[in-house]
């Protein structure tokens, strides 16, 4: 299951960035991956997972947990630690990296929620293990977009 923003669900704009939403569409199909709109899917994310079942959750998205990432402060989605502490569901985090002219999958090791004292050190450590990932090749980072975000500058990545 992969919860996914309007911009991946929605008709895709014509020219390059429809193209790329198509892409995008097509990995999410070939790995099997059942996407649904992340407004309204709590429910069916925490059902999904109490069955045993699994779901892909971005972590790079704006929310309400302020969070030191990257260097500075950003304002991230903390669903992923907020679900796995509920339902005792391991993380594994995962990362697409550049392998020569081609892509694999990175996963790093488990994350077990039961290892941390709250919801907000897990998401801490989530944050750190994806900063590690990231700057394996940094020149991959895009810049966030700011139709995505309320404000992004070198001071950090705000909601509003």
């Amino acid at each position: 299951l992969a919860p996914q923003g309007d911009w991946l669900l929605d008709k895709p704009a014509p020219g390059y960035p429809g193209y790329q939403v198509e892409y995008w569409r097509k990995i999410y199909q070939d790995a099997g991956a059942e996407m649904l709109h992340n407004t309204g899917s709590a429910l069916r994310v925490y059902k999904t997972l109490r069955g045993g079942g699994a779901v892909l959750i971005a972590l790079d998205v704006p929310g309400g947990r302020c969070t030191r990432f990257l260097g500075k402060p950003v304002d991230l989605d903390d669903g992923t630690a907020q679900l796995a502490a509920r339902t005792g569901t391991l993380i594994l985090p995962a990362a697409l990296m550049s392998v020569g002219r081609r892509w694999e999958i990175q996963i790093s090791e488990v994350l077990d929620p039961r290892d941390f004292a709250d919801p907000d050190k897990l998401h801490a450590t989530l944050a750190t293990v994806h900063e590690k990932l990231i700057m394996c090749a940094p020149e991959h980072l895009e810049c966030p977009p700011l139709w995505l975000w309320g404000r992004v500058s070198r001071e950090g990545w705000f909601r509003k």
